[in-house]
């Protein structure tokens, strides 16, 4: 019942959230921008303390994963919801495989778009650093621009390559979704 969206951002994930929207059966909202936390928490907990808590504590790291991924399934699922949850943060994609782990159940989606395309967008956006201001660089520098679209987009092919072997993802090109709703 759920599924993550991710890719770089200006790739078309609102268009496919829309699409999805659209089912009855689905239940697609804005982005929260809670999962990609969540799962870099675990990855943390699991690189970091998660040998110290199971030596010391007894605290298997198979028993935090699951309450994190139920954590995460209550913040994103109403109670009594029924439908499927799509959740499309951009960034989701840089935790795909994090979010794996704590949700074996999960479904994830990886949006391409051609390149340029996602420059040149990228580059009409004024998303600022909140800390100093600033224009992130990846919106007022094409080659950033075309870096940031190159690094998110190789992420997300390592995510299809963990887990296509048990068909947990899927990739779907923007301009496919443009063509053929």
């Amino acid at each position: 019942g759920l599924v993550f969206a991710g890719g770089c951002p200006r790739s078309g994930l609102t268009v496919l959230r829309k699409k999805l929207a659209s089912h009855p059966d689905i239940l697609a909202g804005p982005d929260t921008g809670v999962a990609p936390g969540i799962a870099f928490q675990w990855r943390n907990y699991a690189e970091i303390l998660g040998g110290l808590h199971e030596k010391y504590f007894d605290l298997k790291p198979d028993y935090v994963a699951g309450n994190m991924g139920r954590f995460l399934e209550n913040l994103l699922r109403a109670e009594n919801e029924t439908r499927v949850i799509v959740e499309k943060t951009s960034l989701n994609v840089t935790a795909f495989d994090a979010l794996a782990t704590i949700l074996p159940a999960a479904k994830f989606i990886h949006v391409v778009r051609d390149g340029r395309d996602v420059a040149a967008s990228l580059l009409e956006r004024n998303w600022q650093d909140p800390a100093t201001g600033q224009p992130f660089p990846h919106v007022c520098d094409r080659l950033a621009a075309i870096k940031y679209w190159s690094d998110l987009v190789t992420v997300g092919h390592a995510a299809e390559q963990k887990l296509a072997q048990n068909e947990r993802i899927i990739r779907i090109r923007y301009e496919d979704i443009v063509r053929q709703p």
